[in-house]
């Protein structure tokens, strides 16, 4: 079965991800100027939210910028779920962040941030593909799944070390 994507919408859907992305690093990287203990804290989940809510955003107008062939509906309990997974996916990525923003960055917590960023993502993103009420149903292959979810994986380890890296 094939699909039409409307472009505009897929073009909207970059830009919001570059957008939440700017603003989340942007939102990190003002950390090592920050003194306050209560102020540090309320950046860092200021970060993580503006990421996962825009990582979601992203996903969601990318899904509904393809037009099937067939009726489809969205489970709004289900999606709200992806939602929450989004933003639970980034709060992993806060330890990676308050560690680049204090200057020490290992390679364990890196891929340990970098892993469960990338989990969360693909977590998000496969309970959004549940969402969609349609008929057929979509039939995954196991390969391609295991291979997105690597590839969440090294991309979020990727952002995180680029994130460090280029942080002044």
């Amino acid at each position: 079965m094939n699909g039409i994507y409307n472009p505009l919408l897929t073009c909207l859907s970059v830009v919001v991800a570059f957008l939440a992305s700017f603003t989340a690093l942007e939102g990190s990287a003002t950390l090592s100027t920050v003194t306050s203990s209560r102020w540090r804290h309320v950046w860092l989940a200021a970060s993580a939210c503006a990421m996962g809510i825009g990582i979601w955003s992203m996903h969601f107008i990318g899904m509904i910028a393809l037009t099937l062939p067939i009726a489809v509906g969205y489970d709004i309990d289900v999606t709200a779920v992806s939602l929450v997974l989004a933003v639970l996916a980034v709060l992993a990525a806060l330890v990676a962040f308050a560690t680049v923003s204090r200057g020490c960055l290992s390679a364990r917590r890196l891929l340990a941030a970098g892993t469960a960023m990338g989990l969360g993502v693909a977590a998000m993103h496969y309970t959004g593909m549940i969402a969609m009420r349609m008929t057929p149903s979509i039939d995954y292959d196991h390969a391609r799944v295991a291979l997105s979810i690597a590839i969440a994986i090294g991309a979020s380890i990727a952002a995180l070390w680029l994130a460090f890296h280029l942080r002044y």
